[in-house]
């Protein structure tokens, strides 16, 4: 049989009219869904059912408008705009367990985890660093003239940090102060950082404390400056 007609639509439509089918009565007679048929006649494959019954309203419209099956069935085929694959399925149980719809969730999930990772493993991994305000790097020794002194500092947060092995406590953002006793002359400050599961730094600071008052060889009062002091000792070593 020669197709005169370039669509499937053409065909059918045509063969409606010639047998002067209503859409209602066509319905009624193929047995098939008023929606579907509509569909069928319009092109809009994409409204339709999975494949397998399509293409028996397909074959029941051929027996019904006396169309060659084989024709009717091969212009579908070739108009038919789905992908074969879940086209040509049956619709699955619908008590079955469906299966994930949303993938593209899983690779930002899978990146901001790494990041988390990242992010929590060099915080607690890695070498600390301290950051000292008082006594300051500049100045070695630090002179002061009171018997104490204010350790003001700042590490990251989490790190723990040890002034001559006693813990201080660290703030939320990292600083610390501590209050230290000095001993008369130069006194040493031991730091000590460490991270968890990272490593340890180990800093000292030296302080001189300018207290002392000597008398020289005639027995007048002076005021030993650090400087003098240290020189001293070096002297006396030499």
């Amino acid at each position: 049989m020669e197709n005169q007609y370039s669509t499937l639509q053409e065909l059918l439509n045509s063969k409606i009219e010639e047998k002067r089918f209503t859409i209602d009565r066509l319905g009624q007679v193929t047995d098939i869904p008023r929606d579907y048929l509509r569909g069928i006649l319009e092109g809009m494959y994409e409204d339709l059912p999975p494949r397998p019954y399509v293409r028996g309203y397909i074959v029941k419209l051929a027996e019904v408008l006396d169309l060659d099956e084989d024709l009717v069935l091969n212009m579908y085929r070739k108009e038919s705009l789905r992908a074969s694959g879940s086209l040509d399925r049956l619709p699955g149980n619908r008590f079955a367990i469906k299966k994930f719809r949303y993938r593209w969730i899983i690779v930002p999930i899978i990146i901001l985890a790494i990041l988390a990772y990242v992010i929590f493993f060099s915080r607690v991994s890695g070498t600390p660093y301290l950051q000292l305000s008082t006594p300051p790097t500049q100045e070695d020794p630090y002179v002061v003239n009171t018997p104490t002194i204010e350790l003001e500092g700042k590490v990251e947060p989490g790190d723990a940090v040890f002034v001559d092995g006693e813990e201080l406590a660290v703030g939320s953002d990292g600083g610390f102060s501590y209050i230290y006793n000095l001993q008369p002359e130069l006194n040493t400050i031991n730091f000590q950082v460490k991270r968890f599961l990272g490593k340890d730094i180990s800093i000292s600071r030296r302080v001189f404390y300018e207290k002392e008052i000597l008398f020289d060889a005639n027995g007048e009062a002076a005021s030993t400056s650090a400087a003098d002091l240290l020189e001293a000792g070096e002297g006396a070593v030499n």
